[in-house]
This record gives structure tokens, C-alpha cells and sequence, in this order.
């Protein structure tokens, strides 16, 4: 568990990795615009598990709706 973004006042996001498997954990819990730049890592490559809103991209800087959340995975095997 690594904690992202530990003093943002509207961003809770975090990462797990197990045995090569990453998972991007991330929400807006206000009800405001904020914007957020995704882990390079998971900028390619990543699968998105779950969105509550529908999002479909993720690049580099996510300007997250308000109440937005997502789960992005990626496989470290996957890049090999």
C-alpha cells in the first residue's frame, strides 16, 4: 500500500502491488472539480477495473469530476 496525494483535501488515491500486479486506486470525494496526474506507470497499459462515471481516458492529467472514482490495473509481466 502506498498512499498518493496525502494532503489534497478532495483526492484520496493509492496503490497495491502483489507479486507484479499493481492496482490505482483513486477518488474524488468532493463535490468539486480536481485535477490529478495519473502515475506514469499506469498511463499505458492499464486496464480500468471500475468507473463510476464511465471515464474511458486516462492520460497524463485527469481532471476528475466531482464524487468521480476509478481502479486502474496493470500486470509488470504484461511489459515484458
Amino acid at each position: 500500500f502506498e498512499a498518493l496525494y496525502r494532503d489534497h483535501e478532495q483526492i484520496f488515491a493509492y496503490t497495491r502491488t502483489l507479486e507484479g500486479e499493481k492496482l490505482l486506486t483513486v477518488c474524488n470525494f468532493s463535490e468539486h472539480v480536481a485535477e490529478m496526474e495519473i502515475p506514469e506507470e499506469f498511463q499505458k497499459n492499464a486496464k480500468c477495473l471500475i468507473t463510476n462515471l464511465g471515464r474511458e481516458d486516462f492520460g497524463e492529467k485527469v481532471p476528475l469530476k466531482p464524487y468521480e472514482a476509478f481502479v486502474l490495473y496493470r500486470n509488470q509481466e504484461d511489459e515484458k
